[in-house]
């Protein structure tokens, strides 16, 4: 397994009317989160796409 950078960078696009909310969590979450609390306020994306990843099974390392 390759070693990860340090420091590692994430990057994440999103609509600039949802940063303060981003901020005041202090944390990114999930579109299932997202769509318990709402949406986020302004969505960007194919709706499509992340309808069907939602359904998606996600495999990461192992016990995640």
């Amino acid at each position: 397994m390759a070693t990860r950078p340090e420091p590692t960078h994430i990057y994440h696009i999103t609509h600039l009317d949802n940063l303060a909310s981003i901020v005041e969590d202090g944390r990114l979450v999930s579109d299932a989160e997202m769509r318990t609390r709402g949406g986020p306020q302004s969505a960007i994306g194919m709706n499509a796409i992340k309808e069907r990843r939602m359904h998606l099974p996600l495999k990461c390392h192992p016990g995640d």
